[in-house]
């Protein structure tokens, strides 16, 4: 229905609602009034004849009374019938009763004739009413005739006013809006006027050149993004809301080789799977299902040369305001080049894997095939330095200590490279805990105190007992070990070494090792921690490797703390690390720092004990029948191998098992395993004495149940406290 016919309409039904409320409520409200008006009239003037009516009847004036009377009969016509009677009830006028006559607006009124309470007579009266009536009807009914005319003109005016004002460039506007619909912005809009409409149309104006502009930038955007599809190795890709291809840029066929009109309309499961495990290619379909986006979907696309492409897809769902499911756009990218660099990498990751692998193997090797034949240098050197039964020659005990000093330097080699290799492979264990810095200046200076001595040099510390780093105990051992021995190697002769502590920024704590020898130049200070750089030092008679700053540097950094150094040419070098502090939560202290507690010192009484020494090397058990020898009231009995030290040590049941790690057949762990499961040698307390000095080979053998982990060229007092410790304990525990 048009907007003119609904106002028609609307107008019809006001004026038929009208109309039926005057007819059918107000004309007939209105005569009731009217009537009611009438009575009231009547009513007042029975009250004023009433009044007058008192005197006469009081003084019994009937003459008068029925001049009164007949006068009103004529002056209210409309008063059909007029009646008095006295108190009595007997008709006092007219002489004779009146006939009764009825009508439609006939109305019969009485009115009381009282005094002081005392009823003296009653009138009543019949009222015909109609004439009136029908005059005030007639009125009416031609105000009526009037309203409805200008009713009916008033709305025929109102609806000339909204069909010219508002119908009409409503209408316009909405055949503009269909046009603008069909992207046509030429088509002509309404007048603009001073109204509401007219600001309507102005809007819609103003709407309409923004979606033009929109429009045409839109096109414009498009079409560059075709351009850019068209040109670029990516591509654009779309899916409708019931996920079948719908677009694809123009570079998709050239990097893929598949073409777009084999695509356009199917969904990527009727594409079928472009190579990839089944359940990874299932979960696409399941996030595409469930309109989730996705990025760095890889799969490989066979081209028609049999070549293969590697395709990296990004997806994102496009929604409706109201939430609808509209479809998916993307882009894709050939990341052949990439995968076959990652598949490249891999293959070199695995490759250096290996080589690592086989560096660890081999430097493990190394160390166990250079540690035996060193465990029987050093071991007889130091048995002939400790033989006080055949006193060596002043000559011979100089030779001996070119020896031990030879030794001692080729092994602190070993143990440099075996740690440098740890570090760069990435194998070595950081322990964190607190660490007292006097108790591990204590060990390291009493390493160096000999060689310091030899040379004059005094060393001085403040290191407090209250002073704790948060470290590696045996790593920052290690650490400080490294700067006192090259602050004695490399000072002057009658030199000074000084150790410092203070508080450096973020809760560190700077230790200091300061010497008063030649310093660094400038020009070598930038290689100083470069392995195997001796900084010309390679030609001197000061032993080294070249690798302990190295190895220092880090050591440090493994553990979170910082190194570097200062250097003056003449005056000396200062090396410092820094750490985070900690708070010092050790037990007390008393005499400046020194530990109350103090092991107990070995019970010295003679030993009556028999040890086994499993080893497959001659040398090494020649060497051990020395030592052994000279620990009085113990005997050595050996076996070649593991299996012989088994039936050896069932059979003869020693007080104590040397075991060698590496051995021909069963190794010294598997063998231990089956002393432990014997009843005659599960309690029998067996030492592990191997060149297999790697961090796992002493972690495998503690995990074994060794009750201690030798490592060799083991040091021969040492060797001997820990046999005599066990043997005692031994001894103790059998109630011997």
């Amino acid at each position: 229905m048009s907007l003119r016919l609904k106002i028609i309409s609307l107008t019809g039904f006001i004026v038929l609602l009208t109309a039926i409320y005057v007819v059918s409520f107000w004309l007939p409200k209105s005569l009731q009034i009217s009537e009611d008006n009438l009575v009231d009239a009547t009513q007042k003037e029975l009250s004023i004849v009433a009044e007058g009516l008192i005197t006469p009847l009081l003084q019994n004036q009937l003459a008068t009374i029925h001049e009164s009377l007949d006068a009103l009969r004529t002056e209210f016509p409309e008063w059909v019938s007029l009646e008095l009677y006295d108190q009595k009830g007997d008709l006092v006028y007219p002489l004779m009763k009146t006939e009764q006559r009825e009508g439609k607006y006939y109305r019969s009124l009485s009115r009381a004739i009282k005094i002081r309470n005392s009823n003296l007579a009653t009138i009543a009266v019949t009222v015909d009413l109609g004439p009136q009536l029908q005059i005030f009807q007639k009125q009416t009914n031609e105000l009526f005739g009037l309203l409805a005319v200008g009713l009916i003109l008033g709305l025929a005016g109102i609806i000339g006013f909204i069909d010219f004002y508002i119908r009409k460039p409503v209408h316009e506007l909405a055949h503009a809006a269909e046009e603008l619909a069909k992207e046509n912005y030429s088509v002509n809009l309404p007048k603009v006027k001073n109204d509401e409409i007219g600001r309507l149309i102005n809007k819609f104006s103003i709407m309409r050149s923004g979606i033009q502009y929109s429009a045409e930038k839109l096109l414009q955007s498009e079409q560059q993004l075709r351009d850019f599809g068209a040109s670029a190795s990516d591509w654009y890709w779309e899916m409708d809301e019931n996920l079948r291809f719908s677009y694809f840029s123009d570079s998709f066929t050239g990097v893929t080789g598949v073409s777009q009109d084999y695509l356009l309309g199917k969904t990527r499961q009727e594409s079928g799977n472009p190579g990839i495990e089944p359940e990874r290619w299932q979960n696409h379909l399941d996030i595409l299902a469930d309109h989730q986006p996705f990025r760095n979907f890889i799969h490989p696309r066979t081209q028609a040369d049999g070549s293969v492409v590697w395709l990296s897809i990004n997806g994102k769902p496009v929604f409706d305001p109201d939430g609808s499911f509209r479809g998916y756009r993307g882009t894709g990218l050939d990341v052949t080049e990439v995968k076959n660099t990652e598949n490249e990498l891999v293959q070199a990751k695995t490759e250096a894997e290996d080589a690592n692998k086989a560096k660890s193997e081999f430097l493990s090797s190394m160390s166990h095939e250079l540690r035996t034949p060193m465990n029987a240098i050093l071991g007889f050197t130091q048995m002939l330095e400790l033989n006080s039964e055949e006193p060596l020659s002043e000559t011979q005990q100089s030779c001996v200590k070119h020896i031990m000093t030879g030794g001692v330097h080729l092994l602190g080699l070993i143990d440099q490279v075996l740690d440098l290799a740890k570090i760069e492979t990435g194998k070595l264990n950081i322990s964190f805990e607190e660490v007292r810095l006097d108790e591990v200046y204590q060990e390291c200076k009493t390493l160096i105190d000999r060689s310091a001595a030899d040379r004059g040099i005094r060393i001085e510390s403040d290191l407090g007992v209250a002073n704790s780093i948060n470290a590696d105990y045996t790593r920052f051992k290690q650490v400080l070990l490294n700067f006192l021995s090259n602050s004695v190697k490399y000072n002057s002769d009658g030199g000074l070494i000084r150790l410092a502590c203070e508080s450096a920024p973020e809760g560190m704590l700077r230790i200091s090792v300061s010497d008063t020898g030649p310093g660094i130049p400038k020009e070598d200070q930038a290689g100083l921690f470069e392995p195997f750089n001796r900084l010309g030092r390679e030609a001197s008679e000061i032993e080294g490797t070249g690798i302990g700053l190295t190895i220092t540097k880090q050591l440090v950094e493994a553990m979170n703390g910082r190194i570097g150094f200062e250097s003056d040419v003449g005056k000396g070098s200062t090396f410092w690390v820094e750490f985070p502090e900690m708070e010092n939560t050790l037990a007390s202290y008393e005499d400046g720092g020194v530990a109350l507690k103090q092991d107990e010192p070995l019970d010295h009484q003679p030993l009556e004990a028999k040890v086994l020494y499993v080893e497959d090397n001659p040398a090494n058990r020649q060497l051990m029948e020395v030592v052994i020898d000279k620990i009085s009231g113990v005997t050595l009995i050996c076996a070649p191998d593991a299996e012989l030290g088994i039936s050896m040590a069932e059979d003869q049941k020693p007080d104590l098992i040397l075991m060698d790690i590496n051995l021909p057949g069963m190794d010294g762990i598997a063998a231990k395993k089956v002393l432990d499961g014997m009843d005659a040698t599960k309690n029998i307390p067996v030492i592990a004495i191997s060149a297999a000095a790697m961090e796992n080979d002493v972690k495998r053998g503690a995990e074994a149940g060794f009750k201690t982990y030798l490592t060799k060229p083991f040091d021969v007092q040492n060797l001997v406290e820990v046999i005599k410790k066990e043997l005692v304990a031994s001894s103790s525990a059998s109630g011997m």
